[in-house]
This record gives structure tokens, C-alpha cells and sequence, in this order.
């Protein structure tokens, strides 16, 4: 089982590195001939093999040579001493310098940012939209509030106050944690600067998306999972650590819908690991997962199914684009989705937008042949096994490409002012526009040299680079035979898994946001001593 793990985790190092290198991609919208994937030749494959054993070889020299060297390793004992004045650093200090740091970026983009999608939640009814239910009810009746007491805005930006200061103080906690653990003063150093002046952590705290909070839930649920495994799982015992990751598991289960599927991959991985208290993690698995079941079950709160099918939507579009191989009574199944000639005209490799909201998409039809639809994309794919692996690939390049960045719902520079607020149809305008707020406590010139600098300088990692890192910090464990801290990359893992099944665009960071907030736990991983 370890051998094919480290096996697995070879071939997607290596192979990623030769897909990204055959593969043109202009832009998300771009066409069919514009996003491609070249032939591969005798000459790909050995590079493919020279590759796999050079990184074969390298993590498993960098693996021993953290295991030989304790001056490498991050040493719990050598000079992290926890004194009394360590928590006030880490929970006053370092949460009043991220605010400060932050702090321009609110003003200039007050209540907070978004896309077009939270402006429309708050003028529908409660279900109608594909967010959580907590974003229906608390965007919403907070936007009520405002208007209730003559101001607009003032509740909508109590709530990014709240949800920026979560924030703030898990990373303020993260960065506590990795001083306990023996992490080196210059590593946390640096993060907390990146935290700090990196615009692409204010433009995500600031903003209404429910990105951020998700992702703050797996970043901590990755901490408990650490003490978790190396005090050899009787943490199952302690009452306090059980309620903190119900809370934790619950928040995953309510703000995304993918979120029961990581925290039930998160429950089969402590599951597997587990010799007894077996029957205590089922009750805590059931609590979590029902909970977060509730909304669908009690309050009709469902993401459409069409939000589910995205790839096998785009991979049926590129087998009709392409006039690859299928039945007369196929053709008339995918007509009543979607009449014939608009499969061809609107599928852009990068996007499934634009056939899943295309006015002639007959969602009603597919929701009531959900079976049939799945059926015939199954059979389909014997046939144009060529054309399904492209479209797959192309659907998912910037979660799995290597040094590749979009700023498609990525930079959030809209301004929810009453204008915005009170736009019935929002479209696309929303993440278009460019606005700015109407404080008067600091001056517009302020407020639109602040603005154009985010919008010009919101950059980080992409998706599929912080993957390949998180997939070879996994792999040292490995090598390192450090089989326990494996659960720790699960919620993170498990979250970008959930992505490559059902990408609904091919670059969107605020979907792997968690990436950039457990990017120094990923990094660290490999070098933490296993210690209880």
C-alpha cells in the first residue's frame, strides 16, 4: 500500500510537469483551437521516465538527509522554550499588525467584495441560489439590518469585519502552533510577512465569497489532525478536542457543498488508522455529516445538479464539437439537454458556463433524467476515450498545471456600495467593474491608488503548483516513514481532489484558497519531529 502511494504520487510529480509543457492554454474563454493538448511522442516518454527517477532519487536523498541532520529538522528542543509572553505575541501582537496591514484594503473596498452570485442571494429567496445556507440567511438579513437603520452597508460590513478577524487569528494560530512545534524563527518570520503584505489574503478576507471561511475550517482541522495522529489517537478521549472538531467538521459540512465529502474522507482516514474507540468516531463521523445534511433535508437547500456534472457536461460537448463517435438514440438524449448545434457553439474548453446558463439548456429535463443523462455520458466515453481525457484535462488545467495563473474569479475589487447592492440583475458586472467605496474618512485618490495596486498585484502560487508541493511534502513523509502525519494532508487533499471531479472553470484560486493558507503547514510537515 505505501509502494503504491509513493508510486502514485511519482507519476503525478512527473506527470504533471510533461502535461503542463504539451498543453496550450490561452484563457478560460478561449475556443477549441485556441485551448489544446498536444501529441505526445517516443521522445515525451523518455523524458516522462528520465524525470520519475530523478525524483525518485531527489525526495528520497531529501529524505534522509532531514532524517541525518537534526540541525535541518525543526528541533522542539533547541531553542523554543515557550515562555509567558509567547501567547501575547502570537494572539495581540500578531493579529493587531495583519489588521493594520489590512486595514487600507477595507476602507477602500468597505462593506466588502464579491462576485455577482452573493448580490443575487440577497435578492432571492431563500434555496433559489447554489450557496450555502449560511450565506443565504446571514448576507441577506444583514443587508435588511442596514436598510432597517438608514445604512446600507452597516451590516453587510460588520460581516466582513467578523469573518477578516477569523481569519486573522488562524493564522495568528497557525503560526503559534508551528512555534510549539519547534518551527524556526526566521520560517514563521517570513510566513507572517506574506500573510501580511500579500494582497491576495486582504482581497480574500474582505470579501463575501465563502471561499475564505472554508477554508480557515480545513486549515484548522489539519491542526487537530496533527496532535491527533502523534498522541497515537487518544485525543478521541479528551472532550474538549472532540468538541472543537465536530464544530470544525460541521463549518466544512455547512459552507461548501463538497464539504461532506472531505470530512467523510477525513473520518474514513482516522477510520483506517484507528485500533479502537472505533464506535466513538462513527458517533462524531454521523454528527458531523448529518448536521451537515440538515440544510438539504430540512431547508430543500441543495447546490442544482447541473453544478455537479460540469465535466461530464464539457466532455459531452467536446465529443459533439470534435463529431466523435455516438448512437442516433445518444444524439437525441443530448438534443433535449441541449439542442445539437449549441453543444458545438458554446463549449469553450476552459469554462462550462456558458452551456450550463445558456437560455436553450433544458435544466428541467436533465433533473428528471438524471440517470439516462449519466448513462449516456458513460457509454460515450469507450468510444472518445481520447476526446473525455482532453476535456477532463483542459476543464482542470489550472488546478493541476504547473506556474500557471488567472485572475478569473480570483481578484475581488468590486465595492458592495448601494449601487452594487441594489443591482436586480447583476450578471457579470459585478466582477467587471472596478469600484471603490464611499467613506469619506479617507480620500478617493487614497482609496483608488489602494484599489488599482490589488487589482494589479493580487498574485500567489497557482492551484496546481501549490498541488505539486503539497503532493511532494506528502511523498517525504513517506519516505521518511512518517505514516502518521499522512492524515494531516487529507482535508486539504481531499478538498482539491473534490475539485478535479466536478471543476466548474478551469482557473478559479478562491476554490483552492485552502492551498494558500496551509501552504507553511505543507511545508513543515516533512520536517516536524513525530513527538508527543
Amino acid at each position: 500500500m505505501i509502494w503504491f502511494c509513493k508510486i502514485l504520487g511519482l507519476l503525478y510529480l512527473t506527470g504533471t510537469i510533461i502535461l503542463t509543457d504539451k498543453t496550450t492554454f490561452i484563457g478560460v474563454g478561449a475556443g477549441i483551437k485556441d485551448n489544446y493538448i498536444q501529441t505526445f511522442s517516443k521522445y515525451d516518454i523518455f523524458i516522462f521516465l528520465i524525470l520519475f527517477v530523478f525524483l525518485y532519487f531527489f525526495i528520497k536523498k531529501l529524505s534522509l538527509f532531514i532524517t541525518r541532520w537534526d540541525e535541518i529538522s525543526f528541533n522542539i528542543e533547541s531553542d523554543f522554550v515557550l515562555k509567558g509572553k509567547v501567547e501575547r505575541i502570537f494572539f495581540i501582537c500578531c493579529p493587531s499588525i495583519l489588521f493594520i496591514a489590512w486595514l487600507p484594503y477595507f476602507l477602500t473596498f468597505y462593506p466588502g467584495t464579491g462576485m455577482q452570485d452573493e448580490v443575487f442571494g440577497m435578492h432571492s429567496p431563500r434555496g433559489v441560489t447554489n450557496q450555502p445556507l449560511y450565506y443565504d440567511v446571514v448576507l441577506r438579513e444583514m443587508w435588511k439590518l442596514g436598510k432597517f437603520v438608514g445604512n446600507e452597508t452597516l451590516g453587510l460590513g460588520a460581516v466582513t469585519l467578523i469573518q477578516a478577524f477569523i481569519m486573522i487569528f488562524a493564522i495568528s494560530y497557525l503560526l503559534y502552533w508551528l512555534y510549539k512545534k519547534g518551527a524556526p524563527k526566521w520560517f514563521i518570520s517570513i510566513n507572517f510577512l506574506l500573510f501580511s503584505f500579500l494582497p491576495v489574503f486582504p482581497n480574500y478576507a474582505f470579501c463575501f465569497a465563502k471561499d475564505k471561511l472554508f477554508a480557515v475550517c480545513i486549515l484548522l482541522i489539519s491542526l487537530l489532525l496533527y496532535d491527533f495522529s502523534i498522541k497515537n489517537y487518544v485525543l478521541l478521549d479528551d472532550k474538549k478536542w472532540r468538541r472543537y472538531f465536530v464544530v470544525l467538521g460541521t463549518a466544512i459540512c455547512l459552507l461548501r457543498s463538497n464539504g461532506s465529502f472531505v470530512v467523510f474522507g477525513i473520518f474514513i482516514g482516522m477510520f483506517y488508522l484507528m485500533k479502537k474507540n472505533k464506535t466513538r468516531l462513527l458517533f462524531l463521523a454521523g454528527v458531523c455529516l448529518l448536521i451537515g445534511a440538515s440544510q438539504s433535508l430540512l431547508f430543500h437547500h441543495r447546490a442544482p445538479f447541473k453544478e455537479a456534472v460540469a465535466i461530464p457536461l464539457q466532455q459531452v460537448a467536446r465529443t459533439v464539437a470534435l463529431q466523435g463517435t455516438m448512437t442516433v438514440e445518444q444524439k437525441e438524449i443530448i438534443n433535449k439537454v441541449l439542442p445539437y448545434p449549441y453543444w458545438h457553439k458554446l463549449y469553450r474548453p476552459g469554462i462550462v458556463d456558458f452551456i450550463k446558463w445558456n437560455q436553450n439548456f433544458n435544466e428541467e429535463y436533465l433533473n428528471s433524467h438524471k440517470t439516462k443523462f449519466l448513462k449516456t455520458h458513460f457509454r460515450l466515453f469507450f468510444d472518445n476515450f481520447k476526446t473525455y481525457v482532453d476535456a477532463y484535462l483542459l476543464q482542470t488545467y489550472g488546478f493541476w498545471s504547473l506556474f500557471t495563473w488567472d485572475k478569473v474569479q480570483t481578484v475581488f475589487t468590486c465595492a458592495f456600495t448601494p449601487e452594487i447592492l441594489n443591482l436586480e440583475e447583476p450578471g457579470g458586472k459585478v466582477n467587471e467593474v472596478f469600484n471603490v467605496s464611499k467613506l469619506t474618512i479617507v480620500s478617493v485618490s487614497f482609496k483608488e491608488v489602494v484599489g488599482y495596486f490589488m487589482q494589479k498585484n493580487v498574485f500567489y502560487l497557482g492551484a496546481g503548483t501549490c498541488a505539486w508541493i503539497m503532493v511532494a511534502s506528502l511523498l517525504t513523509c513517506l519516505f521518511r516513514k512518517q505514516y502518521s502525519k499522512c492524515l494531516v494532508f487529507l482535508p486539504v487533499l481531499l478538498s482539491w481532489f473534490t475539485l478535479l471531479l466536478a471543476a466548474p472553470i478551469a482557473f478559479a484560486f478562491r476554490y483552492a484558497f485552502a492551498f494558500a493558507l496551509c501552504m507553511p503547514l505543507v511545508i513543515a510537515l516533512p520536517f516536524l519531529q513525530e513527538r508527543n
